[in-house]
């Protein structure tokens, strides 16, 4: 028999939660008119939000949540494996799976929880966390932490602090990326151009892309456009001095109008000479998984795509 947990039945479920699941843990808040305007702080102190273990001997339990993530079917692939393991050592839980490409995936969650439905373990992104948590949509993990629920010693403060707002810890990350410039590296030697090193500057590949366009094939583009990108933004700004947010509540911008202007100038620069393409198309693969990008699909010669490089297995007991 299926049973919706209520959130002191889903910090007990999590407190039994091993590498990966707690990573993306969330909760669906009790349904209400609006969402709060705030991160409800108030949780961690409530009767309610306090971890309760339970013991690995414990009697099986019929017990039902629902885990939701966006991304390509490898990514659908793997984390159906976790969750079926996870069900394997942990009896009478029962993970529901909902998942969708990055777009239909936001607009879907968006939808559930304004209507007090949302998933129960929530595949979040940094860049969202605080929108979530000030509409009462998560769960402070701090409690889990402070009774070592969660094991967090050895994991980089940069990495737990992506997950925090307003000093609380909404979110743990599954690992740390980074920008990269990724290119096809056969198609480029074609070109006969060097392959980039790690001295590349923003300058030198504006210029790498300007020469390679003049060898590619008529509606084929040497780059990407990155212009809206914000990692590569917010990378380019932190070289010149600046940061894209100013404090925490991420509600003024960190940096100057002539630095924006700067980055602008370069993309528009690299679109009027048709070495990027043209906004429709780009428009039209914003949404598409790397397996079905521009790259991929030989349209384009390089891009600016985010990569997981230190990947973090999250403990708990």
């Amino acid at each position: 028999m299926k049973s919706r947990c209520t959130r002191r039945e889903l910090l007990k479920a999590a407190a039994l939660v091993g590498p990966s699941l707690v990573g993306i843990a969330g909760c669906r808040p009790t349904p209400t008119a609006e969402p709060t305007a705030k991160p409800v702080a108030e949780a961690t102190a409530a009767p309610a939000a306090q971890p309760t273990a339970v013991p690995p001997t414990a009697a099986p339990r019929n017990v039902t949540l629902r885990c939701a993530w966006w991304g390509s079917d490898a990514r659908h692939k793997k984390y159906h494996q976790i969750l079926d393991l996870y069900e394997s050592v942990v009896p009478g839980v029962k993970i529901e799976r909902e998942f969708a490409d990055g777009g239909p995936y936001w607009e879907k969650l968006s939808t559930q929880i304004a209507g007090g439905n949302g998933p129960d373990i929530i595949h979040m992104h940094q860049n969202m966390v605080n929108e979530y948590a000030n509409r009462g949509a998560l769960l402070p993990l701090d409690p889990l932490v402070e009774a070592k629920k969660i094991d967090l010693s050895d994991f980089p403060k940069g990495t737990i602090d992506s997950g925090k707002r307003g000093g609380i810890n909404w979110m743990i990350a599954l690992g740390a990326t980074a920008p990269s410039v990724v290119y096809d590296a056969p198609a480029l030697e074609k070109t006969g151009l060097p392959a980039p090193t790690n001295a590349l500057t923003w300058n030198d590949y504006a210029a790498l892309l300007t020469e390679a366009q003049k060898t590619l094939a008529e509606g084929t583009y040497a780059g990407n456009d990155s212009g809206a990108y914000e990692d590569a933004i917010q990378v380019y700004m932190r070289q010149r001095g600046f940061e894209l947010f100013k404090g925490d509540k991420l509600q003024e911008v960190g940096f100057s109008k002539e630095a924006l202007a700067d980055w602008w100038s370069q993309w528009e620069t690299l679109r009027k000479n048709k070495v990027i393409p043209p906004a429709a198309l780009v428009q039209e693969y914003a949404t598409a998984s790397h397996a079905d990008s521009m790259l991929a699909k030989g349209m384009v010669l390089a891009t600016i795509i985010r990569f997981m490089v230190v990947p973090t297995l999250l403990r708990g007991t």
